[in-house]
């Protein structure tokens, strides 16, 4: 008790707490600002939105972008779309919901400054794909972060949420929250009329098959703890669409971003060679398709070839080597090469 005791227990309130400083959160600010012109909104952060969330760092493109004012593609297209990635398993409302408000947000990120690739013919956004559009990102969320600055009464950097306050007098109403300053380990309550979790999402999930400085490797934000589900799953809250969520694939060796890639085998002519560098997503008979980055090490597996769908375009360059069956795959590093017999 004494080394809690020296702590300070400091009380805020407000009209909208939001918990969160990433993308969403950020958003949820602004959004509650514009909504809310005279309401005290209140952005609680365990890091610094400045460079917080999963695109702390920049991005390259934005994922998706309907592009409806050039009709080239509708809310209904991207349901469509969704309903069949997912095998069905998916809240057409919800989707339909985010598709038709992305391309409005798109649009005031560029009024903010962001800088974004544009065809110099037609003055379009330039799009790698049917839905994502290419951007100068590194200044992605500062831009953002600025906005909610702007938009928030305060800003609490530094601050852990561990759990969600429930009203007394109201069954099943969030109240507010509690959590910790990360540096100093003074206690916070937070009191809120409504509350908008964006905690967000999870990394490190399942253990890797990489050691030592590799167990740590990971494409996706590793700060990334859960927050966002365990805090309403605590709080009683019913969770939905827990089905679709983002398994972040990891290498040994490699930090390749390839999230979009779903992965089965198929058996190949024990005398076929293997072999391409032609872009992913082409359809050349009996070739098989794999994405290598930086320090990978390709599989050398006799009778069986990864063969990946729904990837994203790259170069990709798998190299195989005819050999008699064996039940233990071996390995060995990619040598720049692409093999033949």
């Amino acid at each position: 008790m004494g080394l809690f005791s020296r702590r300070k227990t400091i009380f805020v309130d407000s009209d909208i707490l939001v918990i969160g400083g990433g993308m969403a959160g950020c958003g949820a600010t602004y959004e509650s600002r514009y909504w809310g012109r005279d309401l005290k909104i209140v952005c609680v952060e365990k890091a610094n939105i400045e460079r917080s969330g999963a695109v702390a760092q920049g991005l390259y493109a934005i994922n998706c972008y309907m592009g409806m004012q050039w009709d080239e593609n509708q809310p209904e297209d991207h349901v469509r779309y969704a309903r069949n990635d997912l095998m069905g398993l998916v809240r057409e409302d919800l989707g339909y919901d985010i598709a038709r408000h992305v391309d409005a947000t798109v649009h005031k990120f560029e009024e903010w400054g962001l800088p974004m690739m544009k065809d110099p013919k037609t003055g379009r956004y330039l799009r790698e794909g049917k839905w994502q559009i290419m951007i100068h990102g590194e200044s992605y969320k500062p831009i953002v972060a600025e906005a909610a600055r702007k938009a928030a009464t305060e800003v609490y950097n530094r601050i852990m949420i561990t759990h969600l306050l429930m009203d007394k007098s109201k069954a099943n109403r969030v109240s507010g929250a509690v959590g910790f300053n990360v540096r100093t380990g003074e206690f916070y309550v937070f009191r809120a009329k409504a509350v908008i979790v964006c905690a967000g999402g999870a990394s490190h999930i399942f253990k890797p098959r990489a050691v030592g400085e590799g167990m740590g490797r990971t494409w996706y934000a590793p700060w990334s703890s859960a927050s966002a589900y365990a805090l309403p799953i605590l709080a009683g809250a019913k969770m939905t669409q827990m089905e679709n969520r983002i398994v972040l694939t990891r290498f040994k060796d490699g930090y390749g971003p390839v999230v979009p890639i779903s992965c089965t085998s198929r058996p190949i002519p024990r005398t076929h060679t293997a072999t391409s560098t032609k872009p992913l997503g082409t359809s050349t008979r009996r070739k098989s398709w794999g994405i290598t980055s930086i320090g990978i090490r390709c599989p050398r597996v006799s009778g069986i070839t990864p063969f990946l769908k729904r990837s994203k375009p790259a170069v990709a360059r798998f190299a195989w080597s005819p050999r008699k069956p064996s039940r233990t795959p071996t390995w060995r590093p990619w040598d720049g090469r692409i093999s033949s017999v």
